[in-house]
Parts: C-alpha cells; sequence; structure tokens
C-alpha cells in the first residue's frame, strides 16, 4: 500500500538585479520533493551550481539551515544578477481553510455581481 504524503518540500530561487534590489525576481520552482532531506539536498546544490555561473570574487555561497529547511545565498556579481537566494519551503496538503464569502458577491452573497461601474441588480426571488 502506497504511503500517504502530507507535505511536499518545493524548492524556490529569487534573483536580485542590483545590490540595492530589495524586491528580487522569483524564479520558475526548481522542484518538488516529497521528502525535506532530498529537498535541502538539491537546493544546496542547485546554489552551489548557480553561484559557480558566476566570476569568482572569493564570493562563494553561504549555506545555512532555518528550522530545518535549506536557505543559502550568492552574491555572483553577474551583468543580469548581482546576487540570488535559494530556500525551501514546506506546504502542507490538505489543510484547505473554509472561505468567507466577499462582499463583492452581493449584499445577501445571493450571487448578483455588478458590472464595472454599475451597482447590481437586486435579487427579485422569493
Amino acid at each position: 500500500m502506497s504511503e500517504t504524503i502530507n507535505a511536499v518540500y518545493i524548492v524556490l530561487r529569487k534573483d536580485f538585479d542590483h545590490h540595492t534590489d530589495r524586491k528580487g525576481r522569483l524564479a520558475l520552482p526548481i522542484g518538488a520533493y516529497s521528502t525535506v532531506t532530498a529537498a535541502n539536498d538539491a537546493a544546496k546544490a542547485h546554489c552551489t551550481a548557480e553561484a559557480r555561473k558566476g566570476p569568482d570574487y572569493g564570493d562563494g555561497p553561504e549555506h545555512e539551515m532555518k528550522d530545518g529547511l535549506y536557505k543559502g545565498s550568492c552574491t555572483t556579481r553577474q551583468d543580469r544578477r548581482d546576487n540570488f537566494e535559494v530556500w525551501v519551503k514546506m506546504m502542507k496538503l490538505g489543510d484547505v481553510k473554509k472561505t468567507t464569502k466577499r462582499k463583492s458577491q452581493g449584499e445577501a452573497g445571493d450571487g448578483a455581481v455588478a458590472k464595472k461601474g454599475k451597482a447590481a441588480a437586486p435579487s427579485t426571488t422569493s
């Protein structure tokens, strides 16, 4: 019988264009893994490989573990990327939170939706 997976571990990377760039650009996810060990190993390998792409100024990648999840960074000083961060994010499966109705769904949540710039017509159903 197969084992139930309660969480997946996603490896993510954010690139920063300049050393003053605080927002950065999130790259596509690097990978998704069923175990934290596999995700941490993949994230560290990706961080190290990405660090090799930049010129060698003596700034190697920095690796650390935070709450059992990998987090790494490196200053590469490349033409289109000054530095980057790589980290593992745990995402639990099956934790769907109950959603609440938004006010935009009509006063009583009756499904009446207003068109842009116009008020919704009142419900006439009894």
